[in-house]
């Protein structure tokens, strides 16, 4: 498998889990999904105006959020996961390009 397959594949897959999340625990009316390719980065975003994620110590134990840390780590990215002050949450992966050999 080439490199920049490998990194998608598993951007693919965060994506997919942080919507799947969304649509069993947050109950929202949209979802967005982005990927901004700027001169450093690949970051894939996945925005939700649910009903926003628990506080942080509340996290412990999901296995969906392991998972999306897990394989942003494999592709040597760094992945956020933020309430939003409107409501909602923000999935963030940001991948370096010298990693994503984009």
């Amino acid at each position: 498998m080439v490199a920049h397959e490998f990194h998608a594949i598993h951007l693919y897959r965060i994506a997919q889990e942080a919507a799947h999340n969304a649509v069993k625990h947050a109950k929202p009316r949209n979802i967005e999904i982005g990927l901004e390719d700027t001169l450093e980065e690949l970051v894939l975003s996945v925005r939700d105006d649910g009903v926003g994620i628990r506080p942080i110590k509340d996290r412990r134990g999901r296995l969906g959020l392991h998972i999306m840390h897990y394989r942003c780590d494999i592709i040597g990215g760094k992945l956020k996961i933020d309430p939003l002050a409107e409501g909602g949450t923000l999935v963030q992966c940001a991948l370096p390009k010298k990693n994503s050999a984009a």
